[in-house]
Parts: C-alpha cells; sequence; structure tokens
C-alpha cells in the first residue's frame, strides 16, 4: 500500500505552543490482537499552530523522558520548536470517513522568548 507522505513542516509552520504532553504505551500482538502494555514507549506532544488559527495538533517522539516533568509543570505560552519533524495522512472515522494528519518528531525543545 502506498502512503502519502506530507510536507509537516509547511503544514504545522510557524511557531507551536506546547499545551499537553502525556505518554503513549507499546502495543504487542497476543493471540491475533494487539494488546497495550504497560511499558511507555515515548511521549505524545498536544500543539496549537498559531500561524494555523491555532489548530491543534499531536506529535509522537519515541523517548524515555518526557520534556516537563509533568502536565502541570509546562509554562503558559510554551513555544516550542520539533526536529525531525516528520508527517502522513490516513482515513479516520467510523461512519463518517475523514481524511487525518499524524505527525512524529526526533526531538522536541522550548523556544526562548528573545
Amino acid at each position: 500500500m502506498i502512503k502519502p507522505i506530507l510536507n509537516a513542516e509547511e503544514t504545522v509552520g510557524g511557531e507551536k505552543i506546547l499545551v499537553n504532553q502525556k505518554p503513549y504505551f507499546l502495543y504487542v500482538e497476543e493471540n491475533g490482537k494487539r494488546v497495550k502494555t504497560e511499558t511507555v514507549a515515548g511521549y505524545s506532544y498536544e500543539c496549537v499552530a498559531i500561524e494555523k488559527q491555532f489548530e491543534r495538533f499531536n506529535v509522537k517522539i519515541e523517548h524515555s523522558k518526557p520534556l516537563f516533568q509533568d502536565s502541570k509543570a509546562i509554562p503558559q505560552n510554551c513555544l516550542v520548536e520539533f526536529s525531525g519533524l516528520t508527517g502522513s495522512v490516513y482515513i479516520a472515522g467510523d461512519s463518517y470517513k475523514y481524511v487525518a494528519c499524524s505527525f512524529k518528531a526526533e526531538d522536541i525543545e522550548v523556544v526562548e522568548d528573545e
């Protein structure tokens, strides 16, 4: 199957504000079914793209340590930048189908105010 790849930087371009972070977990195959484990596979960062009318999006990063100790520690209006940001599109929804985007990155860092 051909998997469309999009230009992630142009899609969510400009300044990004970190809103939330949460772990995502590893899934394994058991008896032909995907089963969620207790193993943290990485963290998902929910952001808003300022120049895209504050559209929300999530970026998954495979690493064992979150950017902040917990979500409550995220400063207000925390600008972030992703390195190695990539994206792809997929069909989502059960009864109402729509095209959605998923994003992954190699790393995230806080952008200091100038």
